[in-house]
């Protein structure tokens, strides 16, 4: 056959120009030369190879560069795709993103994720789980939200509600209420639970049933739960979570009723998880909650020590975050704060945001406006390109407060920073305004 002509002829050049060597290897002049003919050459090849012939040229380079030692396997889903030969190409295509996640290029390792999940179907689910969780490291909330509502299709009925928990934990919390409370309601219906009781009623019944319950449970190892009453608690988290960033007025119905039903349910994990929230909720919203809260964490950092839990650790460090703020010692709320902050056991970004915060609130606390003017601004580009409403607010807040320090408040900002950040932006300019004590919100 001609193509195969073409295709011998094709090897035998390229072998005696390399004289063995690869062309990257060459260089100088005649290496660049070389790689500018080689591109021509591929050109002409190419354009008189049917497809059947292309097919046999991609998987003969792609089998010979695959024996490497350290094989490029973004080139490999590249060869074997034009191959023909999906498994192989998604086999190198999630090989190249566990390298990416691996060195910390979470947005890339998305990418390739992406590109397996439509290589492979039959995984495409998995794919789509392990594309949430990178983008979740890199931050982006509402992009690791739609990977986790994507993984839910040829997912079981469980497996699909614990997905849709995950991405209205992450909606809500980046500040994409529509579309967080929708998946939210859905979930809801599916998985049996009632919607939230507003107000106090709700809240001092619920807070009545735990204090007749107390805290007592049995620990009992996650494959002994039936799966709907795990996914109950998470979707629960999910809520409370989203309720304590964006709705204060149903934060303590979804809080008790996530610890109450942790606490039945009995897995360990999700039981601290719980607990360390239940303390955050009470420190910031109850009346002396700081006693109640301490009790909490101590059964929450017990838990995570035993079981060896950074994630846990770590929420009931960022629940105790304002004790000593109110103990009126800046100095040490700062230094955990910043420790927090570049905490790696962070599972969410609004974590890692809650910590920078702190920081900026009490270097702000403490007049330390030069320092502030340095790391607000790249923070707030940050949560603008990865599109996380809820931090945008609270960081406009506060730089609404440092330019009326420095006098450098004006219409114009109100106006374009009111729309991005939609009316909180506003009204945090207008309290600041007023002279709103600066240490409410956020």
């Amino acid at each position: 056959m001609p193509q195969i002509s073409i295709f011998t002829d094709y090897q035998h050049i390229t072998r005696s120009r390399l004289n063995g060597k690869s062309p990257l290897a060459i260089g100088g002049s005649f290496g660049a030369g070389f790689l500018h003919g080689h591109e021509r050459t591929r050109e002409v090849v190419l354009a008189q190879l049917d497809g059947g012939a292309l097919r046999v040229l991609h998987a003969t380079l792609g089998a010979a560069l695959a024996l490497e030692p350290d094989p490029d396997h973004e080139q490999l889903v590249r060869l074997f795709r034009g191959a023909g030969d999906l498994p192989r190409a998604v086999h190198h295509a999630a090989a190249a993103a566990r390298a990416a996640h691996d060195a910390g290029q979470y947005d890339r390792a998305a990418e390739l994720l992406l590109r397996a999940a439509e290589l492979g179907p039959a995984d495409a689910s998995r794919f789509h789980v392990e594309r949430a969780g990178a983008l979740t490291r890199a931050g982006r909330g509402r992009a690791a939200a739609e990977a986790y509502l994507s993984a839910r299709t040829g997912a079981g009925e469980h497996a699909a509600l614990e997905y849709a928990a995950a991405a209205a934990t992450l909606l809500l919390t980046s500040g994409h209420l529509e579309a967080g409370r929708r998946v939210l309601g859905e979930s809801f219906a599916a998985a049996g639970l009632a919607p939230p009781i507003r107000g106090t009623l709700g809240n001092l019944w619920r807070r009545s049933k735990l204090a007749v319950r107390g805290l007592q449970w049995t620990e009992r190892p996650s494959a002994e739960i039936p799966r709907a009453a795990l996914v109950r608690v998470d979707l629960l988290r999910a809520a409370a979570l989203g309720a304590m960033v964006t709705d204060i007025g149903t934060a303590g119905d979804f809080q008790s009723r996530h610890l109450l039903l942790a606490l039945e349910t009995g897995e360990p994990v999700r039981v601290g998880r719980a607990l360390a929230l239940a303390a955050s909720h009470a420190i910031y919203t109850e009346p002396g909650g700081e006693a109640r809260a301490g009790v909490l964490l101590a059964e929450a950092r017990r838990l995570a020590t035993r079981l060896g839990d950074g994630e846990t650790a770590f929420l009931a460090d960022l629940a105790a975050l304002v004790i000593p703020v109110l103990a009126g010692d800046l100095h040490a709320a700062l230094a955990r704060s910043e420790a927090l902050a570049g905490s790696p056991h962070a599972d969410l970004a609004i974590s890692h945001a809650r910590a920078h915060f702190h920081a900026l609130r009490t270097l702000f606390a403490l007049g330390r406006f030069p320092i502030l003017t340095q790391r607000v601004p790249p923070l707030l580009a940050s949560a603008s390109e990865r599109d996380d409403r809820c931090v945008l607010v609270w960081l406009h807040g506060l730089d609404v407060w440092l330019r009326l320090a420095d006098n450098d408040l004006d219409l114009e900002y109100l106006v374009v920073h009111g729309r991005r950040g939609g009316s909180a932006v506003t009204v945090a300019a207008v309290n600041a305004l007023c002279g709103t004590d600066g240490r409410t919100g956020g």
